[in-house]
C-alpha cells in the first residue's frame, strides 16, 4: 500500500495565507502584520492585561522571520502605538470582582474616525475581531503600522457613510490630544505645590528615580537609579504586588523619601507614565537641560527623521505618528516626517514640551 502524499506547509506559506486573511497582500511590514493580529486578539481578549496580549501575539506571530526577542519587542512597541492612535484605552486601577487590583487593563475603543488634513484614519475594534467596514471601503483602507487610514475623494459622503455605518466621529482637535502651552517652571512650580499640599509623607521600599538630564546625554534607560545620598525632587517607580510599578513625584533628603505625589493627579486624564514624562521634561528644562532631537534627511530628500533622546507623552507620539505615518520599526524614538512640516513641529515641540532641536547634529 501506498503511503499517503505528505503536504508540507512551510512558515513561508502560512505567512503568506495570513496577510491574504487581513488584506495585507501588498504589505511588507512586519509592525503592519503584527497590528492587524493584535486587533484580532484584542476583539476577543480585552479587556485585559497587555501582557496577556503580548503572549497570545508571541505564539500567534511565531511564523515571522523574526527572532524571539525582537518579535516580543516589536509586540510590544505596536500595542503602545495601537494604545496611542485609538484603537485601544487604558484604564487604570480597574477592581474585577474576587480579583486582586489590576492597574493598566486594555480595552477597545468603540470605532471611530477623525479627520486629519487630506485623511480619514479609522480606529477602534469590534468585539469578536469582526469587521466594522463593508468591502467597498475595506479594499481602499491603507496601513502604516498601527495606522489605518481613507484617503479623501469626497469628504463629505465619505463621513456621512462612516456614520451611517454606526462610526462615531471624534474632533481633530478631542483625537489629537490637545496640551496646554505653557513655560516649563510653571509646570514644575504646579506640581511642587502639590507636592507640599496633598503629598504623603514617608519612605518607600525599592524606589527607582530618575536622574535630571545633563550635558552628558546619557540614555534614557541609564537615568534611571535607586536613590543613595539624592536631595531635591524626583521623578520616581515603585513596584508593586501586582502590575507595573507606580509612578510618583518626589521629595528626598539625602536618599530617603520624604514626600510623595501619585500620577497623574486625580483631575487629570492622562496616563501615569505621560503625566511623569511630562513632569521630566519640566524638571530638565527648568534647570537649563531640555531633552533633545536629532534631525536627519531620509534618502529620497522628501522628509527627515527626528531622533529624541526621551520617551514622548502619548499627545506626542500620537500627533507625529499621523504627520509621518509611522515610526521606525527599529528605533521607537524616531519618527519620519515630511520636510514641508517640519518648521511647525519644532515650534510645538518646544513650545508645548521644551525639547530643543540639537543644531549640530542636522545632515
Amino acid at each position: 500500500m501506498k503511503d499517503p502524499q505528505i503536504i508540507r506547509y512551510s512558515k513561508e506559506d502560512a505567512y503568506l495565507d495570513l496577510l491574504n486573511f487581513f488584506g495585507l497582500k501588498n504589505t511588507s511590514s512586519h509592525a503592519t502584520v503584527i497590528a492587524a493580529i493584535l486587533r484580532r486578539l484584542c476583539g476577543f481578549m480585552c479587556p485585559c492585561p497587555a501582557s496577556a496580549l503580548i503572549r497570545a501575539a508571541c505564539q500567534s506571530l511565531s511564523i515571522l522571520p523574526i527572532d524571539a526577542k525582537m518579535l516580543r519587542d516589536q509586540i510590544e512597541k505596536i500595542l503602545e502605538d495601537m494604545t496611542i492612535c485609538g484603537d485601544l484605552l487604558e484604564l487604570s486601577h480597574m477592581v474585577i470582582s474576587g480579583r486582586e487590583n489590576h492597574p493598566n487593563w486594555l480595552y477597545c475603543a468603540l470605532p471611530s474616525f477623525a479627520r486629519h488634513g487630506n485623511r480619514i484614519h479609522v480606529f477602534g475594534i469590534a468585539a469578536d475581531g469582526a469587521s466594522f467596514l463593508p468591502d467597498d471601503l475595506c479594499v481602499h483602507l491603507q496601513y502604516e503600522g498601527a495606522l489605518r487610514f481613507l484617503d479623501i475623494d469626497c469628504e463629505q459622503s465619505l463621513v456621512a457613510q462612516l456614520s451611517g455605518l454606526g462610526l462615531r466621529e471624534i474632533s481633530p482637535d478631542a483625537w489629537m490630544v490637545s496640551t496646554r502651552r505653557e513655560p516649563a517652571e510653571t509646570v514644575v512650580d504646579r506640581y511642587t505645590k502639590k507636592l507640599i499640599s496633598i503629598g504623603m509623607p514617608g519612605e518607600f521600599q525599592n524606589s527607582t528615580l530618575l536622574k535630571p538630564n545633563t550635558q552628558q546625554r546619557i540614555s534614557y534607560s541609564d537615568r534611571w537609579t535607586h536613590p543613595s545620598k539624592e536631595s531635591g525632587r524626583f521623578v520616581a517607580r515603585v513596584p508593586q504586588p501586582y502590575g507595573a510599578p507606580l509612578w510618583y513625584f518626589c521629595a528626598l533628603r539625602d536618599g530617603v523619601v520624604q514626600r510623595s505625589l501619585l500620577l497623574p493627579l486625580k483631575e487629570s486624564s492622562e496616563r501615569a507614565c505621560d503625566a511623569a514624562w511630562r513632569l521630566q521634561l519640566a524638571l530638565d528644562a527648568a534647570t537649563g537641560n531640555p531633552a533633545t532631537y536629532s534631525v536627519r534627511q531620509d534618502q529620497q530628500g522628501t522628509g527627515v527623521f527626528l531622533r529624541f533622546n526621551f520617551p514622548l507623552p502619548l499627545a506626542v507620539r500620537r500627533r507625529l505618528l499621523v504627520l509621518g505615518a509611522g515610526h521606525s520599526e527599529d528605533n521607537p524614538y524616531q519618527y519620519w516626517l515630511p520636510t514641508a512640516g517640519l518648521a511647525s513641529e519644532k515650534r510645538f515641540l518646544c513650545e508645548y514640551y521644551w525639547i530643543e532641536e540639537q543644531m549640530e547634529s542636522i545632515q
